[in-house]
Protein backbone atom coordinates (compact mmCIF):
# COMPACT_ATOMS: atom_id res chain seq x y z
CA UNK A 1 0.00 0.00 0.00
CA UNK A 2 3.01 2.45 1.03
CA UNK A 3 4.28 2.02 -2.44
CA UNK A 4 1.01 2.31 -4.23
CA UNK A 5 0.19 5.97 -2.47
CA UNK A 6 4.12 6.71 -2.87
CA UNK A 7 4.17 6.36 -6.46
CA UNK A 8 0.73 7.88 -7.07
CA UNK A 9 2.14 11.07 -7.88
CA UNK A 10 -1.40 12.38 -8.76
CA UNK A 11 -2.42 12.00 -5.15
CA UNK A 12 -0.93 15.31 -3.23
CA UNK A 13 -1.89 17.29 -6.64
CA UNK A 14 -5.41 16.25 -6.64
CA UNK A 15 -6.28 16.58 -3.03
CA UNK A 16 -4.62 20.12 -2.59
CA UNK A 17 -6.41 21.26 -6.14
CA UNK A 18 -7.83 24.56 -6.55
CA UNK A 19 -11.25 22.98 -7.01
CA UNK A 20 -14.96 23.51 -5.25
CA UNK A 21 -14.78 23.13 -1.47
CA UNK A 22 -17.83 20.30 -1.71
CA UNK A 23 -15.25 18.12 -4.75
CA UNK A 24 -12.40 18.61 -2.84
CA UNK A 25 -14.11 17.31 0.63
CA UNK A 26 -15.36 14.25 -0.83
CA UNK A 27 -11.70 13.30 -2.68
CA UNK A 28 -10.80 13.77 0.70
CA UNK A 29 -13.12 11.64 2.44
CA UNK A 30 -12.76 8.98 -0.40
CA UNK A 31 -8.83 9.38 0.26
CA UNK A 32 -9.83 8.76 3.86
CA UNK A 33 -11.90 5.60 4.10
CA UNK A 34 -9.73 3.83 1.22
CA UNK A 35 -6.72 4.13 3.31
CA UNK A 36 -7.20 4.79 6.73
CA UNK A 37 -5.63 7.01 9.26
CA UNK A 38 -2.18 6.65 10.46
CA UNK A 39 -1.73 6.74 14.26
CA UNK A 40 0.06 8.92 16.49
CA UNK A 41 0.13 9.86 20.21
CA UNK A 42 -3.01 11.45 20.05
CA UNK A 43 -5.08 9.53 17.64
CA UNK A 44 -3.81 6.14 19.29
CA UNK A 45 -5.48 8.02 22.64
CA UNK A 46 -8.92 8.80 20.33
CA UNK A 47 -8.80 5.28 19.09
CA UNK A 48 -9.44 3.92 22.71
CA UNK A 49 -11.77 6.76 23.50
CA UNK A 50 -13.97 5.97 20.24
CA UNK A 51 -13.68 2.20 20.92
CA UNK A 52 -13.17 1.60 24.84
CA UNK A 53 -13.74 -2.59 24.41
CA UNK A 54 -11.25 -2.74 21.46
CA UNK A 55 -14.48 -4.32 19.30
CA UNK A 56 -13.52 -5.05 16.20
CA UNK A 57 -16.57 -7.02 14.13
CA UNK A 58 -15.75 -6.71 10.76
CA UNK A 59 -12.74 -4.56 10.70
CA UNK A 60 -15.10 -1.45 10.05
CA UNK A 61 -14.04 0.92 13.24
CA UNK A 62 -12.47 4.07 14.40
CA UNK A 63 -12.98 7.28 15.31
CA UNK A 64 -15.93 8.76 14.43
CA UNK A 65 -15.41 12.04 13.04
CA UNK A 66 -17.01 14.66 10.46
CA UNK A 67 -15.54 16.77 7.33
CA UNK A 68 -18.04 19.68 7.47
CA UNK A 69 -21.24 17.92 6.86
CA UNK A 70 -19.80 14.84 5.62
CA UNK A 71 -19.95 11.84 8.27
CA UNK A 72 -16.36 9.90 8.53
CA UNK A 73 -15.25 6.70 10.38
CA UNK A 74 -11.67 7.25 10.53
CA UNK A 75 -10.51 3.31 10.54
CA UNK A 76 -7.29 2.66 12.19
CA UNK A 77 -4.98 -0.82 12.76
CA UNK A 78 -4.27 0.55 16.38
CA UNK A 79 -6.48 -2.13 17.58
CA UNK A 80 -5.24 -4.96 15.87
CA UNK A 81 -1.96 -7.36 17.82
CA UNK A 82 -0.21 -7.23 13.69
CA UNK A 83 -1.08 -3.76 13.46
CA UNK A 84 1.28 -1.86 10.35
CA UNK A 85 -0.04 -3.30 7.12
CA UNK A 86 -2.73 -1.40 6.44
CA UNK A 87 -3.49 2.27 7.98
CA UNK A 88 -0.16 2.85 9.27
CA UNK A 89 1.08 3.42 5.78
CA UNK A 90 -1.66 6.00 5.19
CA UNK A 91 -0.37 9.37 4.23
CA UNK A 92 -2.90 11.02 7.02
CA UNK A 93 -2.32 11.95 10.77
CA UNK A 94 -4.55 14.62 12.73
CA UNK A 95 -3.22 16.52 15.34
CA UNK A 96 -5.30 19.06 17.64
CA UNK A 97 -5.43 22.45 16.90
CA UNK A 98 -4.33 22.87 20.63
CA UNK A 99 -1.77 20.35 21.47
CA UNK A 100 -2.28 19.98 25.55
CA UNK A 101 -6.07 19.13 24.94
CA UNK A 102 -6.11 16.42 23.36
CA UNK A 103 -10.43 16.28 24.08
CA UNK A 104 -10.59 19.50 21.89
CA UNK A 105 -13.35 19.35 19.14
CA UNK A 106 -11.43 20.90 16.40
CA UNK A 107 -8.47 18.67 14.69
CA UNK A 108 -6.56 19.32 12.19
CA UNK A 109 -5.92 16.95 8.99
CA UNK A 110 -2.80 16.35 7.45
CA UNK A 111 -1.18 15.14 3.92
CA UNK A 112 2.37 13.85 4.60
CA UNK A 113 3.19 16.98 7.52
CA UNK A 114 0.99 19.20 5.29
CA UNK A 115 -2.26 20.81 6.69
CA UNK A 116 -5.08 19.61 4.13
CA UNK A 117 -7.99 20.16 6.11
CA UNK A 118 -9.74 20.38 9.75
CA UNK A 119 -11.85 17.72 10.90
CA UNK A 120 -14.29 17.82 13.67
CA UNK A 121 -14.65 15.01 16.29
CA UNK A 122 -17.87 13.81 17.72
CA UNK A 123 -18.68 13.55 21.45
CA UNK A 124 -18.93 10.13 22.80
CA UNK A 125 -21.53 9.39 24.57
CA UNK A 126 -21.87 9.38 28.22
CA UNK A 127 -23.05 5.45 28.51
CA UNK A 128 -19.92 4.62 27.15
CA UNK A 129 -19.09 5.23 30.80
CA UNK A 130 -21.95 2.91 32.16
CA UNK A 131 -22.01 -1.31 32.46
CA UNK A 132 -25.16 -3.05 32.38
CA UNK A 133 -27.00 -4.43 35.37
CA UNK A 134 -25.40 -7.54 34.44
CA UNK A 135 -21.84 -6.12 34.36
CA UNK A 136 -21.02 -5.89 31.12
CA UNK A 137 -19.35 -2.58 29.74
CA UNK A 138 -22.01 -0.83 27.25
CA UNK A 139 -19.50 -0.24 24.59
CA UNK A 140 -18.82 -4.16 24.26
CA UNK A 141 -22.03 -4.60 22.84
CA UNK A 142 -22.40 -1.50 20.66
CA UNK A 143 -20.25 1.31 19.42
CA UNK A 144 -22.01 4.91 18.30
CA UNK A 145 -21.31 5.18 14.45
CA UNK A 146 -22.16 8.55 12.16
CA UNK A 147 -24.30 10.67 13.59
CA UNK A 148 -26.36 8.37 15.87
CA UNK A 149 -26.28 4.73 14.88
CA UNK A 150 -25.52 2.01 17.45
CA UNK A 151 -23.85 -0.72 15.69
CA UNK A 152 -23.66 -3.60 17.42
CA UNK A 153 -22.96 -7.49 16.97
CA UNK A 154 -24.94 -10.43 18.89
CA UNK A 155 -22.86 -13.04 20.63
CA UNK A 156 -22.18 -15.87 18.45
CA UNK A 157 -19.35 -17.06 16.03
CA UNK A 158 -20.40 -16.82 12.47
CA UNK A 159 -20.83 -20.70 10.94
CA UNK A 160 -17.68 -19.59 8.41
CA UNK A 161 -15.47 -18.64 10.84
CA UNK A 162 -12.52 -21.35 11.64
CA UNK A 163 -12.64 -23.39 8.43
CA UNK A 164 -11.71 -22.87 4.80
CA UNK A 165 -15.53 -21.49 4.04
CA UNK A 166 -14.46 -18.03 5.57
CA UNK A 167 -15.31 -14.45 3.34
CA UNK A 168 -11.41 -13.73 2.58
CA UNK A 169 -12.04 -10.30 3.05
CA UNK A 170 -13.75 -10.34 6.66
CA UNK A 171 -12.63 -9.92 10.35
CA UNK A 172 -15.54 -10.74 12.05
CA UNK A 173 -14.80 -11.09 15.77
CA UNK A 174 -17.72 -13.28 17.06
CA UNK A 175 -18.41 -13.26 20.61
CA UNK A 176 -19.28 -17.04 22.12
CA UNK A 177 -22.07 -16.76 24.38
CA UNK A 178 -21.69 -16.53 27.97
CA UNK A 179 -22.06 -13.89 30.46
CA UNK A 180 -23.73 -11.55 27.63
CA UNK A 181 -27.65 -11.43 28.07
CA UNK A 182 -30.28 -10.61 25.28
CA UNK A 183 -31.30 -7.89 27.79
CA UNK A 184 -28.06 -6.44 28.44
CA UNK A 185 -28.79 -4.94 24.71
CA UNK A 186 -31.49 -3.79 25.73
CA UNK A 187 -30.47 -1.68 28.51
CA UNK A 188 -27.72 -0.10 26.17
CA UNK A 189 -30.64 1.00 23.60
CA UNK A 190 -32.49 2.67 26.51
CA UNK A 191 -29.23 4.46 27.72
CA UNK A 192 -29.14 5.57 24.09
CA UNK A 193 -32.36 6.78 24.01
CA UNK A 194 -32.08 9.35 26.65
CA UNK A 195 -29.09 11.10 25.43
CA UNK A 196 -30.19 11.12 21.49
CA UNK A 197 -33.86 10.18 20.79
CA UNK A 198 -32.67 9.94 16.99
CA UNK A 199 -30.66 6.97 17.31
CA UNK A 200 -30.90 4.14 14.84
CA UNK A 201 -29.91 0.48 15.93
CA UNK A 202 -27.89 -2.12 13.81
CA UNK A 203 -27.21 -6.12 14.48
CA UNK A 204 -24.66 -8.09 12.86
CA UNK A 205 -24.41 -11.51 14.15
CA UNK A 206 -22.71 -14.06 11.32
CA UNK A 207 -24.48 -16.85 9.99
CA UNK A 208 -25.13 -19.92 11.21
CA UNK A 209 -25.67 -23.43 9.27
CA UNK A 210 -29.21 -23.73 9.85
CA UNK A 211 -32.02 -22.85 7.16
CA UNK A 212 -32.67 -19.69 8.53
CA UNK A 213 -29.30 -18.76 8.12
CA UNK A 214 -29.07 -17.33 11.62
CA UNK A 215 -32.00 -14.93 10.99
CA UNK A 216 -33.56 -16.39 14.40
CA UNK A 217 -31.49 -15.77 16.20
CA UNK A 218 -32.09 -12.41 16.54
CA UNK A 219 -35.39 -12.67 18.03
CA UNK A 220 -34.74 -12.77 21.17
CA UNK A 221 -32.57 -9.59 21.45
CA UNK A 222 -35.22 -7.50 19.45
CA UNK A 223 -37.79 -9.25 22.30
CA UNK A 224 -35.19 -7.57 24.89
CA UNK A 225 -35.12 -4.08 23.16
CA UNK A 226 -38.88 -3.65 22.79
CA UNK A 227 -39.37 -4.77 25.69
CA UNK A 228 -36.92 -2.19 27.60
CA UNK A 229 -37.92 0.71 26.22
CA UNK A 230 -41.53 -0.06 27.03
CA UNK A 231 -40.11 -0.25 30.28
CA UNK A 232 -39.66 3.40 30.37
CA UNK A 233 -41.22 6.45 29.62
CA UNK A 234 -39.67 8.61 26.23
CA UNK A 235 -41.11 11.17 24.50
CA UNK A 236 -39.94 9.27 20.92
CA UNK A 237 -41.31 6.40 18.87
CA UNK A 238 -39.84 3.31 18.38
CA UNK A 239 -36.24 3.61 16.97
CA UNK A 240 -35.20 2.40 13.40
CA UNK A 241 -33.54 -0.90 13.80
CA UNK A 242 -31.75 -2.48 10.86
CA UNK A 243 -30.13 -6.23 10.52
CA UNK A 244 -27.40 -7.27 8.62
CA UNK A 245 -27.94 -10.61 7.38
CA UNK A 246 -28.48 -13.41 4.81
CA UNK A 247 -31.49 -14.64 3.23
CA UNK A 248 -33.35 -17.49 4.87
CA UNK A 249 -34.42 -20.59 2.72
CA UNK A 250 -38.37 -19.46 4.23
CA UNK A 251 -38.70 -15.66 3.35
CA UNK A 252 -41.83 -15.61 6.06
CA UNK A 253 -39.32 -15.97 8.71
CA UNK A 254 -38.75 -12.30 8.16
CA UNK A 255 -42.26 -11.73 9.33
CA UNK A 256 -41.89 -12.00 12.91
CA UNK A 257 -39.05 -9.84 13.20
CA UNK A 258 -40.80 -6.95 11.13
CA UNK A 259 -43.54 -7.79 13.39
CA UNK A 260 -41.28 -7.22 16.77
CA UNK A 261 -40.54 -3.83 15.13
CA UNK A 262 -37.50 -4.36 12.55
CA UNK A 263 -37.87 -1.68 9.87
CA UNK A 264 -34.83 -2.69 7.88
CA UNK A 265 -32.88 -5.29 6.78
CA UNK A 266 -29.25 -4.92 4.97
CA UNK A 267 -29.22 -8.58 3.16
CA UNK A 268 -25.06 -8.11 1.58
CA UNK A 269 -24.05 -9.96 -1.33
CA UNK A 270 -20.41 -8.15 -1.23
CA UNK A 271 -19.60 -9.12 -4.84
CA UNK A 272 -21.71 -9.12 -7.99
CA UNK A 273 -19.11 -11.37 -10.48
CA UNK A 274 -20.88 -15.13 -9.71
CA UNK A 275 -17.83 -16.56 -10.41
CA UNK A 276 -14.81 -13.97 -8.19
CA UNK A 277 -18.23 -14.63 -5.32
CA UNK A 278 -17.49 -18.25 -5.35
CA UNK A 279 -13.70 -17.12 -4.73
CA UNK A 280 -14.29 -14.67 -1.91
CA UNK A 281 -16.99 -16.17 -0.09
CA UNK A 282 -16.56 -19.75 -0.66
CA UNK A 283 -19.56 -20.84 2.43
CA UNK A 284 -21.73 -17.74 1.90
CA UNK A 285 -21.84 -17.80 -2.18
CA UNK A 286 -23.19 -21.44 -1.55
CA UNK A 287 -26.77 -18.84 -1.07
CA UNK A 288 -28.03 -18.60 -4.17
CA UNK A 289 -27.99 -14.80 -5.79
CA UNK A 290 -31.67 -15.95 -7.09
CA UNK A 291 -32.68 -16.45 -3.02
CA UNK A 292 -31.33 -12.70 -2.37
CA UNK A 293 -32.98 -11.60 -5.04
CA UNK A 294 -36.63 -13.37 -4.18
CA UNK A 295 -36.03 -12.35 -0.29
CA UNK A 296 -35.13 -8.47 -1.80
CA UNK A 297 -38.28 -8.93 -3.80
CA UNK A 298 -40.68 -10.09 -0.51
CA UNK A 299 -39.30 -6.94 1.75
CA UNK A 300 -39.55 -4.80 -0.46
CA UNK A 301 -42.79 -5.72 -1.14
CA UNK A 302 -43.48 -5.85 2.64
CA UNK A 303 -41.51 -2.42 3.65
CA UNK A 304 -41.37 -0.13 1.14
CA UNK A 305 -38.73 0.31 -1.81
CA UNK A 306 -35.15 1.18 -0.48
CA UNK A 307 -36.04 0.42 3.41
CA UNK A 308 -33.28 -2.75 2.27
CA UNK A 309 -29.70 -2.22 1.71
CA UNK A 310 -27.18 -4.40 -0.17
CA UNK A 311 -23.47 -3.76 0.29
CA UNK A 312 -20.85 -3.98 -2.28
CA UNK A 313 -16.96 -4.10 -2.33
CA UNK A 314 -15.29 -2.13 -4.49
CA UNK A 315 -11.82 -3.41 -5.81
CA UNK A 316 -12.27 -7.00 -5.69
CA UNK A 317 -14.21 -6.86 -8.97
CA UNK A 318 -13.59 -5.47 -12.24
CA UNK A 319 -15.59 -2.04 -11.75
CA UNK A 320 -18.67 -2.19 -14.24
CA UNK A 321 -19.53 -5.30 -12.70
CA UNK A 322 -19.86 -3.55 -9.18
CA UNK A 323 -21.70 -0.78 -11.26
CA UNK A 324 -23.63 -3.33 -12.70
CA UNK A 325 -24.57 -4.73 -9.10
CA UNK A 326 -25.50 -1.77 -7.98
CA UNK A 327 -27.75 -0.69 -11.14
CA UNK A 328 -29.53 -3.89 -10.06
CA UNK A 329 -30.18 -3.27 -6.78
CA UNK A 330 -31.78 -0.59 -7.33
CA UNK A 331 -33.75 -1.35 -10.00
CA UNK A 332 -35.09 -3.45 -7.14
CA UNK A 333 -35.83 -1.33 -4.63
CA UNK A 334 -32.60 -1.98 -2.67
CA UNK A 335 -30.00 0.70 -1.78
CA UNK A 336 -26.18 -0.24 -2.58
CA UNK A 337 -23.39 0.46 0.00
CA UNK A 338 -20.14 0.82 -1.73
CA UNK A 339 -17.70 -0.11 0.40
CA UNK A 340 -13.85 0.29 -0.48
CA UNK A 341 -11.83 -3.19 -0.32
CA UNK A 342 -10.60 -2.66 3.60
CA UNK A 343 -7.07 -5.05 4.16
CA UNK A 344 -8.19 -5.55 7.75
CA UNK A 345 -5.94 -7.19 9.55
CA UNK A 346 -5.87 -10.72 10.26
CA UNK A 347 -8.08 -11.08 7.53
CA UNK A 348 -7.18 -13.49 4.99
CA UNK A 349 -6.64 -10.63 2.45
CA UNK A 350 -4.58 -8.77 5.19
CA UNK A 351 -1.43 -8.00 2.78
CA UNK A 352 -3.96 -7.36 -0.22
CA UNK A 353 -3.33 -3.49 -1.71
CA UNK A 354 -6.69 -1.23 -1.20
CA UNK A 355 -8.43 0.30 -4.33
CA UNK A 356 -7.35 3.55 -5.74
CA UNK A 357 -9.62 6.63 -4.25
CA UNK A 358 -10.26 8.38 -7.13
CA UNK A 359 -11.30 5.16 -8.79
CA UNK A 360 -13.38 4.61 -6.02
CA UNK A 361 -14.79 8.47 -6.05
CA UNK A 362 -15.76 8.06 -10.29
CA UNK A 363 -17.70 4.84 -9.64
CA UNK A 364 -19.38 6.19 -6.53
CA UNK A 365 -20.25 9.49 -8.72
CA UNK A 366 -21.94 6.68 -10.95
CA UNK A 367 -23.69 4.87 -8.83
CA UNK A 368 -25.29 8.30 -7.26
CA UNK A 369 -26.47 9.46 -10.64
CA UNK A 370 -28.60 6.16 -10.50
CA UNK A 371 -29.71 6.93 -7.15
CA UNK A 372 -30.73 10.48 -8.67
CA UNK A 373 -32.43 8.55 -11.58
CA UNK A 374 -34.92 6.42 -9.45
CA UNK A 375 -35.34 8.80 -6.76
CA UNK A 376 -33.92 7.29 -3.62
CA UNK A 377 -34.76 8.81 -0.32
CA UNK A 378 -32.01 10.05 1.17
CA UNK A 379 -34.27 11.49 4.28
CA UNK A 380 -34.69 7.69 5.77
CA UNK A 381 -32.98 6.71 8.82
CA UNK A 382 -32.48 2.89 8.47
CA UNK A 383 -29.59 2.10 10.50
CA UNK A 384 -25.89 1.19 8.86
CA UNK A 385 -27.44 1.88 5.42
CA UNK A 386 -27.54 5.43 5.53
CA UNK A 387 -25.06 6.17 8.09
CA UNK A 388 -22.76 7.02 5.38
CA UNK A 389 -20.01 7.36 7.43
CA UNK A 390 -17.77 4.39 5.55
CA UNK A 391 -19.16 4.82 2.24
CA UNK A 392 -19.25 8.26 -0.85
CA UNK A 393 -22.41 7.56 -3.20
CA UNK A 394 -24.90 9.31 -0.99
CA UNK A 395 -23.02 12.03 0.49
CA UNK A 396 -22.31 12.72 -3.97
CA UNK A 397 -26.33 11.62 -4.27
CA UNK A 398 -26.99 14.70 -1.66
CA UNK A 399 -24.44 16.79 -3.27
CA UNK A 400 -26.56 16.42 -6.13
CA UNK A 401 -29.96 17.15 -4.76
CA UNK A 402 -28.65 20.29 -2.91
CA UNK A 403 -27.12 21.81 -6.60
CA UNK A 404 -30.03 20.64 -8.19
CA UNK A 405 -31.88 23.06 -5.69
CA UNK A 406 -29.36 25.55 -6.24
CA UNK A 407 -29.78 26.02 -9.69
CA UNK A 408 -33.59 25.89 -9.30
CA UNK A 409 -33.95 22.74 -11.56
CA UNK A 410 -31.80 24.08 -14.55
CA UNK A 411 -30.24 20.13 -15.36
CA UNK A 412 -27.45 21.54 -17.79
CA UNK A 413 -24.58 20.84 -15.67
CA UNK A 414 -26.24 19.23 -13.04
CA UNK A 415 -24.07 16.31 -12.31
CA UNK A 416 -20.61 18.14 -12.03
CA UNK A 417 -19.25 19.16 -8.85
CA UNK A 418 -17.34 21.66 -10.10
Amino acid sequence: MNKQIGENQNLEKILFSDTSIAEKNLLIKSALICYGLRSNQYSNILAKQFNPQNRKRTGHVGINATLENLPLNLQMDYLYSNKGIYTELSPFEIIPTKKQNVTFSKWQLFFKNKILSELQLRETPSWYQKKTNNGIPMPELFLYEGDGNLMGSIPGICAYQGNDSLCLFCGFEGKEIGQIKPEDYGEVVCSALYENPNITITLTGGNSNKKDNGLKRYIPYILSIREKIQEITLNNSFPSIQLECSPSINVQDFDELIQLGVSSFSINLEIFNERLRKHYCKGKSKIPRSLYVDTWKYLVEKLGKFKLGSALIYGLEPENETLEGAIFLLEMGVQPNLIPFMPVPGSILENKTPPNFLDYYETCKKIAYEMYKVNVDVKQNLGCTTCNACTLESDIYKSILTREDSINHDKSNLFSLE
